[in-house]
């Protein structure tokens, strides 16, 4: 710990004297999640997603309007046109989301990628990753954001296991300088779990809770949370967060590849140099020495790296390096809309949350308006009504009829008064706050499935789906970054942490593949990109190529090798190679005839030469 501690640079921090480099260690933690929990940024979002949670679970009123209706015995009904459009949008996410894949960097890398992609789809399996990416989008659209966490399960530490889960929005702290989508520029971000003393011994049987801090609010200076005594929980707080070290960067003579090296181990690795370092070569499996009298030139650059703390407030549980190595968070955001003056994440409930307000006030204010109305009162001179008591008791009744005088109705002496008529105006805000709602949204009528009119031809309908998919074209762009970002992720976890006799059936081959170096199948050190639902060249062109080649092959056969033509389709690698050995098989046996025919006609010729002679 104090060596990693003295590589830090610019803790950020002021450090007592005396101070361990634990203690200074959790002083910046701590430092960090008041700084977070402090900032406008997570302020706002835990109280905009409050609201947004309870607009969508028809919960969208304050305790004081709800006493107000109560005290006008008025019952607080609730229309909620959030709720389908959620839905909505949610399914429209398992619909049009794409499995994201890895594409080579270089043609050579063609078949170790598809391999990778089989791993990669065999593990994404194996984890749930695409019922976590839902949940994650669902929670998106309804609270603002959410996160997916990969770890690697150390229960078993001969076997080590990856595992990937949702984690809620108000349990994560950013932070609050941080910007970008990915969250490269965040120095930080935190974990927080509320759990009992006993489960927390379990895993750190070193904690104890007497040094726990509480809640404490001195002047200005905010103090966190550690303990809630009522439910008698335990706040652990799990951190990665990024620290600048100095490196040594130089061309390695072992690999003639970029290298780097810490500054403060440079010494050591130069005197080795010297004394000469010993490597099995990966071809032939002899040992070579590789020794440099002068070490070779390095030029010094600062570089971040990952590393990860969980406390518990004044109380150090665990700490370590990067498990994967490639200086991120293995941590994936998902987020709906940007509010970019707060830096915080809104919901797409958000923008829906005043219309549906209004919409619930005027159909509350309708229904009481038809509720207390007068009815239509009736007015009769004395004696005009013949069964009066009977009037009095069953004039609800649908068969009931009024007895009167003989003359009552043409000499007027019997009448009802108007029934009051309630204004026009609300349902002409009914119908405002409806189409508001669709349109902040994006949720039109089209894509729920509402049929406007009958006579609408199916090009018109398909037009408007697309202009209000449109509209959804953030919430949606922002789903497929998050996508491919966790695929990197959960790729890294793999290279690292898969063992090398893992196997792996390939697509289209019914034989099973094992992951080793000597097979020339090891995927650890692979490079590769991530794309969804398209390779590198757009797919449209590559199809329109494909095809302009097949047409010149059919109007000049021969012309065109088939391995061009597939070669710009989108087909997998064992397809390809599969249609390659057909048509080199059927190639040899063309040629195995046609050198038969030869033979034969040679044969021929022979025999009619030697009939003239005779």
């Amino acid at each position: 710990m104090a060596k990693i501690m003295d590589e830090i640079i610019d803790s950020g921090i002021s450090i007592p004297d005396g101070a361990s480099k634990d203690d200074i260690l959790l002083e910046k933690l701590n430092k960090w999640l008041r700084e977070s929990e402090d900032s406008v940024s997570e302020i706002e979002y835990r109280k905009r997603s409050k609201i947004s949670y309870d607009a969508y679970a028809d919960r969208p009123d304050t305790q004081e309007i709800l006493d107000k209706l109560a005290e006008q015995s008025r019952p607080p009904n609730v229309f909620n046109e959030i709720k389908p459009k959620v839905n909505m949008l949610v399914g429209m996410g398992a619909q049009l989301r794409q499995t994201p894949k890895m594409v080579p960097v270089e043609v050579t890398d063609e078949a170790v990628t598809e391999l990778m992609n089989n791993t990669y789809k065999f593990y994404r399996t194996k984890l749930k990753v695409n019922r976590t990416e839902m949940e994650c989008f669902e929670h998106t659209i309804k609270g603002g954001r959410a996160y997916q966490w990969y770890y690697v399960d150390t229960e078993n530490p001969f076997s080590p296991k990856l595992k990937s889960q949702r984690v809620a929005g108000r349990d994560v702290y950013v932070d609050p300088n941080s910007v970008e989508y990915d969250m490269s520029d965040a120095w930080y971000v935190m974990r927080q779990k509320w759990l009992k003393v006993d489960e927390v011994q379990a895993f750190w049987p070193q904690f104890n809770p007497t040094e726990i801090e509480g809640f404490s609010k001195v002047s200005s200076t905010y103090t966190p949370t550690y303990f809630l005594s009522l439910p008698d929980l335990y706040r652990v707080i799990e951190c990665w967060y990024r620290v600048v070290i100095k490196y040594k960067w130089f061309i390695s003579p072992i690999t003639g590849k970029p290298d780097k090296v810490k500054a403060s181990e440079w010494p050591i690795f130069v005197k080795k140099l010297k004394e000469g370092i010993k490597i099995p070569d990966q071809k032939t499996g002899e040992i070579r020495t590789i020794q440099l009298d002068e070490p070779p030139e390095a030029i010094e650059r600062m570089v971040k790296e990952v590393r990860y703390a969980i406390f518990s407030s004044n109380v150090l549980l665990e700490q370590g390096d990067d498990p994967i190595g490639k200086g991120v968070f293995p941590v994936v955001q998902y987020g709906a809309y940007k509010d970019e003056d707060n830096n915080t994440w809104d919901s797409v409930i958000k923008a829906m949350i005043d219309p549906q307000n209004g919409l619930d006030t005027v159909l509350r204010q309708l229904i009481h308006l038809l509720q207390v109305s007068p009815k239509p009162i009736l007015m009769a001179e004395i004696g005009q009504i013949i069964n009066e008591q009977a009037y009095r008791e069953d004039s609800s009744s649908p068969n009931f009829i009024l007895d009167l005088a003989q003359g009552a109705l043409t000499g007027n002496k019997v009448r009802f008064s108007d029934q009051p008529a309630i204004s026009p105006v609300y349902t002409a805000l009914i119908d405002v706050f409806k189409q508001t709602m669709k349109d902040v949204s994006g949720v039109q009528d089209s894509l729920l499935g509402i049929q406007t009119t009958s006579r609408e031809p199916g090009v018109t309908v398909q037009l408007r789906q697309q202009s209000a998919l449109a509209v959804l074209y953030s919430l949606f762009s922002n789903f497929r970054e998050s996508r491919v970002q966790g695929a990197n992720i959960l790729m890294s976890f793999i290279q690292k942490y898969v063992p090398d006799n893992t196997m792996i059936r390939i697509e289209g081959s019914t034989e099973l593949t094992q992951l080793t170096a000597e097979s020339g199948n090891s995927i650890r050190d692979t490079e590769f990109d991530i794309v969804v639902d398209e390779e590198m060249e757009n797919s449209t062109i590559r199809l329109a190529t494909a095809k302009m080649l097949t047409e010149i092959e059919q109007a000049r056969p021969g012309s065109i090798p088939p391995d061009i033509i597939t070669s710009y389709l989108p087909l997998p690698l064992t397809a390809k190679m599969q249609i390659r050995e057909y048509n080199d098989a059927k190639a040899q046996q063309d040629q195995e005839r046609f050198d038969q025919q030869i033979e034969m006609e040679k044969l021929k010729i022979t025999s009619k030469t030697k009939q003239t002679k005779k």
